[in-house]
């Protein structure tokens, strides 16, 4: 799902940048010496429209006040979404099947990330399903009718660092002509 153009860093950092610009220029307005203003020639515009500067410096400050903070709450959702995803994807790799323990295994062993499974073998779209493994490619090799598959690189590591997660793996994966590659 695609998000609001609201929730785009560019449109977030415009707008901060532009509300802060504009608490700036009216806080420097409002706030300089009136020799300056004089010589700058804005010192009956500053006296005529004292109220409203006032008041559009009230409304930069709390917009880039709210944006500031509006980004700040952003960030800790974004952070903790992230952190409920991967602790969801680190449960299926605590709560594999052995056959699925079977078909992972030889990834550990594996000097790259891709392994070839049977077109219409279940435990791998299983796998997939749950987002250890995905397709290297959207096509597979119908002469063999095998399938490359690569490991997610996070889920790789994770085995790598705790390997019993494998232990009790039942058989290999049933490929093809007895090749586990491509």
């Amino acid at each position: 799902m695609k998000k609001a153009a609201i929730h785009s860093p560019v449109a977030w950092k415009l707008g901060l940048v532009a509300a802060l610009g504009l608490s700036i220029a009216t806080t420097m307005l409002l706030a300089a010496p009136s020799s300056i203003a004089r010589t700058a020639g804005l010192e009956a515009f500053r006296e005529t429209h004292r109220a409203r500067l006032g008041m559009v410096l009230v409304a930069g400050g709390s917009l880039f006040l709210a944006g500031v903070g509006m980004w700040c709450v952003m960030q800790v959702v974004d952070a903790a979404g992230s952190r409920r995803v991967s602790q969801g994807l680190e449960f299926h790799l605590r709560q594999l099947t052995a056959k699925e323990k079977g078909h992972l295994k030889p990834y550990l062993v594996a000097k790259d990330a891709s392994l070839s499974f049977a077109i219409d073998d279940g435990v791998a779209h299983g796998l997939v399903g749950k987002g250890i493994i995905y397709p290297a490619s959207g096509m597979a090799t119908l002469r063999t009718e095998k399938q490359p598959y690569n490991i997610q690189p996070w889920a790789l590591r994770y085995l790598k660092k705790n390997r019993s997660l494998v232990e009790g793996a039942e058989g290999a994966p049933v490929i093809p002509d007895g090749l586990s590659r491509l």
